[in-house]
């Protein structure tokens, strides 16, 4: 029963493949248990609040514990189905704060060290560079006022956005291959965010 982890900057399709594997598996297997955390209890966990290492360390560490609860309640029930099959999914966990410079190097390869007994999958969705403009322009007609705010105010537009962006998923790339150290990784392209990228997610 492994763990599933998927990163990638904003617009790269984790959303889309949250969506699509939930359809997948409830059409397989219905009764299964499935733990699903996403970004709104990860990064998005931040928005309000005060953002330190040390608080970010902590608040991983705390989902960290759910998940062995929720994995240790699993394998003891007698009833629960053992076929290995996607029970974990966690959306923007550590790759996303090492990218944004949340957590330090040092930190983060610990976290990959814990995270490595949990029998992780990492995925990381990343955009061709070619393909970053128009992803952002086109996420502007799909999203709420907010993400217009964020990407105009807060970044300075598109081509600051783009560079924002390209520069994260640089970091991530970093990232990742300190995490090849801990556990089985993956780096998919999405070309076309309703394409069949997520199949490579299992």
């Amino acid at each position: 029963m492994p763990v599933i982890l998927v990163d990638g900057v904003s617009t790269s399709g984790k959303s889309v493949a949250l969506r699509k594997i939930q359809s997948r598996y409830a059409k397989t297997i219905p009764n299964y248990s499935k733990l699903i955390i996403t970004e709104h209890f990860t990064e998005r966990y931040f928005e309000d609040k005060s953002v330190s290492q040390h608080a970010v360390e902590k608040h991983i560490q705390s989902i960290l514990n759910t998940v062995v609860q929720f994995k240790t309640l699993q394998n003891s029930s007698p009833f629960a189905q053992k076929t290995a099959v996607l029970s974990v999914y966690i959306e923007r966990l550590l790759l996303t704060f090492f990218s944004r410079n949340l957590i330090d190097e040092n930190t983060f390869d610990q976290l990959a060290n814990v995270f490595s007994v949990l029998d992780c999958k990492h995925y990381l969705l990343t955009i061709p560079v070619e393909h970053f403009e128009a992803r952002l322009v086109s996420s502007l007609t799909r999203r709420n006022a907010f993400w217009s705010e964020y990407i105009t105010h807060t970044l300075g537009g598109i081509y600051k956005a783009v560079i924002h962006f390209q520069k994260q998923q640089e970091k991530m790339l970093e990232g990742n291959a300190i995490l090849s150290n801990y556990m089985q990784t993956a780096v998919i392209t999405v070309d076309d965010v309703e394409g069949d990228f997520h199949t490579k997610i299992e």
